[in-house]
């Protein structure tokens, strides 16, 4: 499992998973029913929903982003073709504009796309850096999201779609943010492997005020997959669903006499 994706009403989970070397979209919901999602190419991955939880946004094969229903059989719909790779990051509140990650030579920057008629890619954030994994606010105002230019991955909020200049949230090595959905607070994954919390709390003419950074607890995220979140906010921020790491267990074993003659 990874790259997992919560619904908006917190139900269901789509995520990424590879059977017989295959990676698709599958579906699991709070009852523990599984079902797949995508099976025609071999290559589908990091799910992203609709904000109405009737559709899901996934990369494809791997520089194309389709979305397909949820609700019924229907067809998947292409939503971007690239020449390069690109994934789904985030659906805007309002539900009209896709963030996505694009890569570009040696770097990862954000890119949006309206989910209108018009589908032209419009860049957000673009370096020589690496950005990604970028996060609308619950008012659709701001962008959380990770950026490489000091030389590790931090956690940068930025006006969306602009202009206007970044802010840095954590200190130390921040990556992995999310939102919950009241946007009182962010959370991230510190370098220690702690989610963190960072309050935010909008001040006058629109300007933010944020908190110190508050580590909740330690984590164990499995650090092999390299893309997207690999952790879940519920949708009243007092939840989390963790995709972790878990070392090896060895199954019971059973050891079988053959010929014992018993106790005289």
């Amino acid at each position: 499992m990874a790259n997992p994706s919560l619904s908006p009403d917190g139900s269901r989970v789509a995520f990424s998973r590879v059977v017989g070397g295959n990676w698709d979209v599958w579906l699991i919901d709070m009852q523990g029913a599984v079902s797949q999602l995508t099976s025609a190419l071999p290559l589908d991955g990091n799910p992203v929903w609709s904000k109405d939880g009737r559709r899901v946004f996934y990369q494809s094969n791997p520089s194309n982003i389709y979305s397909r229903s949820v609700i019924d059989g229907t067809p998947e719909e292409v939503v971007l073709r690239e020449p390069t790779m690109i994934y789904p990051s985030a659906v805007s509140p309002d539900g009209s504009v896709l963030l996505y990650t694009r890569a570009t030579g040696m770097s990862t920057d954000l890119w949006y796309v309206s989910l209108g008629a018009d589908r032209t890619p419009h860049p957000f954030v673009h370096t020589a850096f690496h950005e990604r994994d970028g996060q609308f606010s619950p008012d659709g105002k701001w962008v959380a999201y990770q950026a490489s230019d000091t030389g590790h991955f931090e956690i940068y909020l930025q006006p969306f779609p602009g202009p206007g200049d970044r802010i840095q949230v954590s200190s130390g090595g921040g990556q992995q943010v999310r939102w919950p959905g009241n946007g009182s607070e962010l959370f991230y994954i510190a370098a220690d492997q702690r989610l963190t919390s960072v309050r935010v709390t909008l001040g006058p003419n629109g300007k933010l005020d944020l908190g110190k950074p508050v580590p909740l607890f330690r984590t164990e995220v499995d650090s092999s997959f390299l893309t997207r979140q690999q952790y879940m906010v519920s949708p009243d921020g007092q939840r989390f669903l963790i995709n972790a790491a878990t070392e090896a267990i060895d199954p019971p074993s059973i050891t079988v006499i053959l010929n014992w003659k018993g106790i005289p």
